[in-house]
């Protein structure tokens, strides 16, 4: 059964390091192995900056153009299943818009899965808060930083509006951010173990080194 996995985030629930090992798994064949691809052709040009542009624009802004290349982006890949992850999209999809996609590309993939991962909004804020300061980007406290983002945190609900009613198209298929790579594992039939790797170490590694990364050990196969 060929599959079309799109995971869409939530910002801040481990997107960069699931998007820097699919793309090291890409690198060195081991996805296509298993009849996967992780298609970098759309990438963003940085490591963990996500591969679905073509699907970005198209949520984004629904021209005739945007919609001829996400539909175009779906039968390209459709030789084998297919992962494209984009964590931004968790904000833009509009159940719509695709249901209008998938009745384009339908006859490509067998099954189609919108893959989600949430984090306690306690959790998150910290997060949130400790990124900010240190790059220098707020000077509030953590309790009015709290007060001025917390309405961000309701994700699955504001997900659930825009997707989750549409019907038998498509799968939803949320969890918890620190189980991401198990889940998607699980959707590719495979043992955890297949997306086991150190995320501190692959996110200071450059896009150059896709090839070495296997061989100096950031990936266990």
């Amino acid at each position: 059964m060929k599959k079309l996995i799109i995971h869409a985030g939530a910002p801040k629930c481990g997107s960069t390091s699931l998007q820097s090992v699919l793309e090291i798994k890409e690198g060195n064949g081991d996805l296509s192995k298993i009849g996967f691809t992780f298609p970098l052709e759309y990438s963003r040009g940085l490591t963990g900056e996500g591969n679905a542009n073509p699907l970005f624009n198209y949520f984004e802004a629904e021209t005739v153009d945007n919609l001829a290349l996400a539909i175009n982006f779906g039968r390209k890949q459709s030789r084998r299943s297919t992962i494209v992850s984009q964590e931004m999209l968790f904000g833009l999809i509009d159940k719509h818009k695709l249901t209008k996609l998938y009745n384009e590309i339908k006859s490509e993939f067998e099954d189609m899965v919108i893959v989600t991962a949430i984090r306690e909004p306690s959790s998150w804020l910290l997060s949130d808060y400790s990124q900010k300061i240190k790059s220098n980007i707020s000077n509030l406290s953590f309790p009015d930083h709290v007060v001025k983002k917390e309405a961000d945190c309701d994700w699955l609900s504001y997900f659930s509006r825009r997707v989750v009613e549409h019907g038998s198209h498509f799968r939803l298929v949320s969890c918890d951010y620190k189980n991401l790579f198990n889940c998607v594992s699980e959707l590719l039939g495979l043992d955890k173990t297949f997306l086991s790797a150190n995320p501190e170490k692959i996110i200071q590694i450059s896009p150059g080194h896709l090839l070495n990364w296997k061989q100096e050990g950031y990936v266990t196969s």
